[in-house]
């Protein structure tokens, strides 16, 4: 696949994303009445702080009693001189304030009710710290009458070491902000007075570069750096220069050289700092940005005819030996001969019918409200069947799942809809259906997506072949039809059914001898398609809903913790022109990836709400500028990748963990990665935020007595 150089990319841009980033002049400035400033306060917070404007401005007002605010200090922290604390304030319920800089006392200020004042705490100690600072404001003491009202209302907090500058005046986003003309050339452009900076935290990509402008817009000279910080690692000076009034602009396109192996980049923060400046001069920064090279758009190629995507239930990418494990599938091996194998591939929900419906429609599964066990796919929601249908494209639709059946609302827009009950047998009718289904339409561009039992219970084994599946002399009660329901009573709290050794060792031999079914189907399928001559002209995709976490206490169970062992599924693509040989792709993908591609290989227009990229344009070129961060949910739990880091938790408990040390989050790092932390913290509101408006009315299943049947044998409980 040649790569073509094409204009660059942008991972960091401090102007189109000035929330991304914090602000200081003579040390840092956190600004509560900026949207930007909840990433400085914890969630567990935000139903205490409400926006309240005044007079033009706007105040954080504060109901609880202790409010603590987490910052990143970079280059602005002296912490070999006294610290200082200055809040803009209006007073509330509360007669005063006490301040606290990691845990220490820096002061106590005086609050008047209804009165806004500028008011420091400064402390005779060195409080500060490189790295994570916290800053905590007490209210107290408030009078039992007072109880609900607000106890005080925060505008700004300036913290900074030595001396206090009775003048200060915090520079507002508006400050900062500027349209500036330097020797006839208009620049969009960043206004910072000195000493003072703006730092943005974002992902950074190998082979990144710094490129801006610097100029002065009054009268005087000023001294410029350009920093890079990463976790763990010594801030580095990328640029120093000094610039002056009348020279016009100064450029620079300056090679970000991080340190670590990191493949693709790391997450870090890029300072411009301006370190000293005449008293009526501001430094512009025109245009600043972090960009790597561009690629062009894939070599042309003729659209497929046909696509197929193959949905299997429960397969863990571990387990397969196409990635290393025991498992050996033939029929998939086949696919993946001529295949891109993709590596990092990664659901977005830990539920099923959530992580198939943003394979439909490229969003996430959070923000079509499908990250729940009882959500049915909203009817506002475009699918792939609709643009296919549009395009002139026959679609057919094959569930063995109830959950992605017509209660769930997966029955919209198909020509072909077969649904197949967890009470049937053999599991795997619905890849005979979608093969007779290609024997019928073979002279038609066809889309067939086609969501198999996989490894799920309940099972086919045949009485024969139980008696010769592992343990010998099994006595135990797992049946394999009965499974489903017998692993929901083991599932279930306190347990209505304890699995022994036993049990546990015919559980596995059960799911294996169904991934043998599940590929020989497959096999038919793959079959039907040549003989129907499509082979040359198809797509075939193969990957898994949810992967199987064989470590569970009982598995194949769903709508767990998103955990990246419940998240990693398998994914292989053969493009209908077949790639030679294999290709392994080690770039982190998702599922809202297979709307995009499935479409793009038929030659159709995605819809304008569908997110994602074309997994063979990620094959050819690698991930993103942004570095691909990835959210998945589970009810009211998140895991946010993004690179080699990962948040992790609830709006209870978060913790920020290192995926390729570990992956299960056992260890809050935090602490040791502030930088990562702040990152991670920032984008999952804002993506929460997004999701949570998207506009989707959020529908609930209604299975009727049928159905109910199904969900039970599924293991499902009601």
């Amino acid at each position: 696949m040649d790569e073509a150089a094409h204009a660059p990319e942008t991972s960091i841009d401090p102007i189109a994303s000035f929330d991304g980033c914090m602000m200081g002049h003579e040390g840092a400035l956190l600004d509560l009445g900026e949207k930007s400033s909840r990433r400085f306060y914890s969630r567990e917070h935000a139903g205490d702080i409400e926006d309240i404007e005044r007079a033009g401005v706007t105040f954080a007002r504060v109901r609880s009693k202790s409010l603590a605010l987490t910052y990143f200090a970079g280059s602005e922290a002296d912490v070999d001189a006294p610290t200082f604390v200055t809040l803009r304030i209006r007073g509330g319920a509360a007669k005063n304030a006490s301040i606290f800089v990691n845990g220490k006392s820096a002061g106590v200020v005086q609050l008047v009710k209804d009165d806004v004042a500028t008011v420091t705490a400064k402390s005779t100690q060195k409080l500060l710290a490189p790295g994570d600072n916290e800053i905590t404001v007490r209210f107290g003491p408030v009078p039992k009458t007072a109880s609900g009202q607000p106890l005080g209302e925060i505008d700004w907090i300036h913290v900074g070491s030595g001396d206090v500058d009775p003048s200060y005046a915090a520079p507002t986003r508006t400050d900062f902000s500027a349209q500036a003309t330097l020797g006839g050339v208009a620049k969009e452009s960043i206004a910072v007075r000195g000493p003072g900076f703006l730092r943005c935290i974002g992902w950074i990509p190998r082979g990144a570069k710094v490129a801006f402008s610097a100029g002065i817009q009054g009268n005087g000279d000023a001294d410029v750096e350009v920093l890079l910080l990463q976790d763990r690692s010594p801030t580095k000076v990328l640029e120093k220069l000094s610039v002056k009034s009348g020279q016009g602009w100064t450029t620079g396109s300056l090679p970000v050289d991080l340190e670590g192996n990191d493949l693709d980049g790391t997450l870090g923060a890029i300072e411009l700092a301006v370190t000293r400046a005449s008293n009526d001069a501001r430094v512009i920064f025109g245009e600043p940005r972090v960009e790597v090279p561009g690629w062009g758009p894939l070599p042309p190629e003729a659209p497929a005819r046909g696509v197929i995507l193959v949905v299997l239930g429960d397969i863990s990418l571990r387990a397969l030996r196409l990635y290393g494990g025991q498992s050996d599938l033939p029929a998939l091996g086949q696919v993946a001969e001529h295949a891109l194998i993709f590596d990092q591939h990664r659901a977005g929900t830990t539920f099923a019918s959530g992580t198939l419906a943003s394979m439909l429609t490229g969003r996430a599964a959070r923000a079509i409200k499908m990250d729940e066990p009882d959500a049915r796919l909203p009817a506002s929601v475009v699918t792939v069947a609709d643009a296919a249908r549009q395009g002139g494209v026959v679609t057919g639709f094959f569930s063995a799942n109830p959950t992605t059946q017509e209660p769930f609302g997966f029955d919209r827009s198909w020509e072909t809809m077969v649904s197949q009950s967890p009470d049937e047998s053999p599991s795997t009718k619905v890849f005979d259906d979608a093969a007779a289904f290609v024997e019928t339409h073979k002279a038609d561009r066809f889309l067939v997506v086609l969501h198999a039992r996989g490894g799920h219970p309940p099972w086919d084994s045949s009485p024969d072949e139980l008696k010769g599946l592992p343990p010998a002399n099994y006595m135990g009660s797992l049946d394999p039809r009965q499974a489903g329901e017998l692993l929901a009573r083991a599932r279930h709290s306190p347990p209505a059914y304890h699995l022994t050794d036993a049990d546990r060792e015919r559980l596995w031999a059960l799911y294996a001898s169904s991934l043998s079914y599940n590929d020989a189907a497959l096999g038919r399928l793959l079959e039907a398609v040549k003989r129907a001559g499509r082979d040359d002209d198809t797509m075939i995709i193969v990957t898994s809903d949810v992967p199987v976490d064989e470590s569970a206490r009982v598995p194949f169970g769903e709508g767990g913790p998103p955990e990246e062992i419940a998240l990693l599924a398998p994914l292989v693509v053969r493009p209908a022109v077949h790639v030679a040989p294999a290709i392994h792709v080690r770039h982190r993908t998702a599922d809202v990836d297979l709307a995009k591609t499935m479409l793009d290989a038929l030659g159709l227009a995605p819809p304008p709400d569908f997110h994602g990229i074309d997994l063979r344009e990620t094959a050819a070129h690698g991930p993103p500028a942004n570095g691909r961060p990835l959210l998945a949910t589970a009810r009211d739990r998140f895991a946010l990748a993004w690179g080699d880091f990962i948040l992790a938790g609830s709006s209870k408990r978060e913790v920020v963990c290192v995926a390729s040390l570990d992956p299960a989050c056992a260890l809050d790092t935090s602490s040791t990665h502030p930088i990562a932390a702040r990152a991670l913290e920032g984008l999952l509101e804002k993506d929460l935020d997004e999701m949570g408006s998207s506009g989707v009315t959020a529908e609930s299943a209604k299975p009727e007595a049928l159905t109910t049947s199904a969900l039970r044998t599924w293991g499902r409980t009601q």
